[in-house]
């Protein structure tokens, strides 16, 4: 079956439109800031981490830096881009998320690490990408609850599918996505 996908002519259907993010600026692991509008043009994946996590983030974010090994092998690599939000941002400072996302083989020039105000983050977690945050005061290791997906999102800053972050049973999927939404700039409209 997954051979049959590979033909040409025998086109996957595009990631449908979901809806529009918000503008969005946070602080990047380099202390610079940085948000949707370095984002514009650029096709991405999102993810929402924080680093005290032990359990979903080691398994989300090692599935990023296997995404990026894949993507960086694409032509178009100068055009995607790579995203964790830290949901716990008063902990995640950027030498913090510097130190973790050097851990995972972070390219730091295609990988951003943000961090910032608290309840800007979750804001945009909730009601941007339509993902539940919140607290779990009572489960120790994990004082934050977060949505392990993985969210792919288009040059327009519009979100075009979620993905299981946790199983990689995905990976394909997200990679030929991101190509596929690649391929929409290159074909004028109408």
């Amino acid at each position: 079956e997954l051979g049959e996908r590979a033909k040409p002519g025998n086109r996957q259907p595009q990631p449908p439109i979901l809806f529009d993010l918000p503008a969005f600026e946070f602080t990047s692991q380099e202390g610079k800031t940085f948000g949707s509008e370095q984002l514009r043009g650029k096709v991405w994946i999102a993810n929402f981490i924080f680093t005290r996590c032990v359990l979903s983030c080691p398994v989300q974010t090692s599935h990023m830096a296997k995404l990026q090994q894949r993507l960086a092998q694409s032509a178009d690599w100068e055009d995607m881009a790579l995203v964790s939000f830290s949901v716990d941002p008063e902990y995640d400072t950027p030498q913090v998320l510097t130190e973790y996302g050097s851990g995972y083989g972070a390219d730091f020039a295609h990988w951003r690490f943000l961090t910032g105000q608290r309840s800007l983050i979750w804001d945009l977690s909730k009601n941007g990408f339509k993902l539940p945050v919140a607290e779990r005061p009572m489960e120790v290791g994990l004082p934050l609850f977060h949505a392990p997906h993985l969210v792919l999102v288009d040059q327009h800053l519009r979100i075009r599918g979620f993905y299981d972050g946790m199983t990689g049973e995905e990976f394909e999927q997200i990679s030929d996505d991101v190509e596929r939404v690649l391929e929409e700039a290159a074909v004028p409209d109408g």
